[in-house]
């Protein structure tokens, strides 16, 4: 669900999305401002000028202080990554296509290799139960792989 609403943001032209690493969990940069995050996962996060400026960092007036933190938790084991959006300048297709790249790389492994080994598996008992077994039982346990399969 998460994955899907910041590919949804992806796409919307008039948002910057920077995807950042978290450092910890209160804790991350944006334009190298350093911003101070007060929830790890979700919502609004404000630029806390102090911080930054103990951090060394100068930031303009006229600077969104606004940040929304749209991807929320990882699979596990994932290097800890989110996606920040500002409105300081329309979005090009070259931001979309490189940031759309970074969050798919971070996500593929954990998500996809699971799903390839299952559809290897059930490939390879159907081609089996195909050479030994009447067709109807081999629709039904299809079938029933396949709901087991989803349920999971």
């Amino acid at each position: 669900m998460e994955r899907v609403k910041a590919i949804n943001h992806l796409n919307s032209a008039y948002k910057v999305i920077n995807i950042v690493q978290l450092k910890n969990p209160y804790h991350a940069s944006i334009n190298n401002i350093h911003l101070l995050i007060t929830n790890e996962y979700r919502g609004v996060m404000k630029l806390v000028t102090e911080f930054a400026d103990k951090q060394g960092f100068s930031i303009l007036v006229n600077t969104t202080q606004d940040v929304h933190l749209v991807l929320g938790e990882l699979p596990p084991n994932s290097e800890r990554y989110c996606i920040l959006e500002t409105r300081l300048r329309p979005l090009t297709e070259k931001d979309i296509k490189m940031q759309s790249n970074l969050l798919l790389d971070k996500l593929s492994p954990q998500i996809m290799r699971p799903i390839i080994i299952r559809a290897a598996i059930l490939t390879i008992l159907v081609v089996l139960l195909n050479k030994y077994v009447d067709t109807e039982a081999i629709n039904n346990l299809e079938l029933f792989l396949q709901n087991f399969l989803s349920s999971n």
